[in-house]
């Protein structure tokens, strides 16, 4: 009997502690680093860098949303920095191990992700990536026009922006610039007959989301 009290007691613990209902809260540190070039080891200017701090939960644990999002570009020197946030509550889940996840992006080159593997040991609030003060080498695109749409198709994915579920939509609208630069990969695709699987501004518009080409026309330029 009291063996069977015992597992009742560690079932509940266990959906106690999946369920996404807890407050917590949290933050993240500054994020820096430089983008090169794989082969010259020169220094990339415009790059796109996107970072994204995830939130998992549920009995089978799962992607539930994103407390923190941000993007920008590297300067002449390649550099690139994001600002601490936080503290911020969330009953979403918890932080994904994996968080933050970290995004390289130019047109013309292999597109490149990053990902914490630190143990919850060592970064138990998941406040700190590992990537940052590191140099990241981007790599030239070496195949042929019609393959590259291909090598691209798996960036939209890794940062979980094509998700249909309610707390994704509309994600494109916190990071224009990388949003942009898909459309307009798809378009140059598009005017030479490649298919790409690329968001368009069509892809986009939801009521809730207002108008992707009003909020998108400054970048789209």
């Amino acid at each position: 009997m009291l063996q069977i009290k015992w597992i009742l007691l560690s079932l509940i613990l266990a959906i106690l502690s999946a369920c996404t209902s807890f407050p917590r809260i949290y933050s993240g540190e500054e994020i820096h680093g430089w983008v090169i070039d794989s082969k010259t080891k020169q220094a990339i200017k415009d790059v796109v860098v996107v970072e994204i701090w995830e939130l998992e939960g549920g009995l089978h644990t799962d992607h539930t949303a994103n407390i923190h999002i941000a993007e920008t570009v590297t300067d002449e020197k390649g550099y690139y920095s994001f600002f601490s946030w936080g503290p911020r509550l969330t009953v979403d889940g918890s932080m994904s191990a994996s968080s933050p996840r970290l995004v390289f992006y130019k047109f013309g080159y292999d597109w490149v992700g990053r990902a914490n593997t630190i143990s919850g040991n060592l970064n138990p609030d998941n406040s700190v990536s590992e990537h940052t003060g590191k140099k990241i080498e981007l790599e030239k695109f070496e195949g042929t026009e019609k393959q590259y749409p291909k090598k691209l198709d798996s960036v939209y994915g890794f940062l979980n922006l094509s998700s249909y579920r309610k707390s994704f939509k509309c994600m494109w609208k916190k990071v224009p610039i990388f949003t942009s630069e898909m459309i307009k990969a798809k378009r140059y695709f598009k005017e030479r007959g490649i298919y790409s699987n690329f968001p368009h501004l069509g892809s986009l518009s939801a009521p809730e989301c207002r108008n992707p080409k009003e909020i998108l026309k400054d970048y789209l330029l």
